[in-house]
């Protein structure tokens, strides 16, 4: 069931994921406020269903409890099934998630540039687990 479960919970990020790149795919995006919201919500949804993914893993192989949202990523980092730059990469990308969750009304253009360069880690973290779960 576990397994059937990531890969639900991948498919659900590559869709977000699409989502949120179509969305800021070109400048007036940035300009219109709904559309400006719907690429933060997808982007969000992304980042929150890869901690999703990030918990299932680590309930599935029976890993330590996280204490913290960064932490999932720091201890499948520390099991070997991600890299260093993909765990510090995940960490930053809460970081926006929290951003967009708690002060969403503060969040600029400016942020959402930097931000959809940052989703390199998230393509990353997809990668590194299918590439792990192939293994087995």
């Amino acid at each position: 069931m576990t397994v059937e479960r990531i890969s639900i919970i991948l498919r659900m990020i590559e869709k977000n994921l699409k989502q949120a790149r179509e969305r800021f795919q070109n400048k007036e995006a940035m300009a219109d406020e709904l559309k400006f919201d719907a690429g933060c919500m997808a982007v969000f949804q992304a980042i929150n269903r890869a901690l999703d993914l990030a918990d299932e893993i680590i309930a599935e192989k029976r890993f330590q409890i996280p204490g913290s949202y960064s932490d999932s990523f720091e201890i499948l980092k520390k099991e070997r099934l991600i890299s260093q730059e993909t765990a510090s990469g995940m960490a930053e990308l809460i970081r926006y998630r929290n951003l967009i969750s708690h002060e969403y009304y503060e969040i600029s253009p400016e942020d959402v540039k930097r931000l959809l360069k940052k989703l390199r880690y998230l393509d990353n973290f997809l990668e590194e687990v299918k590439k792990a779960y192939r293994r087995r």
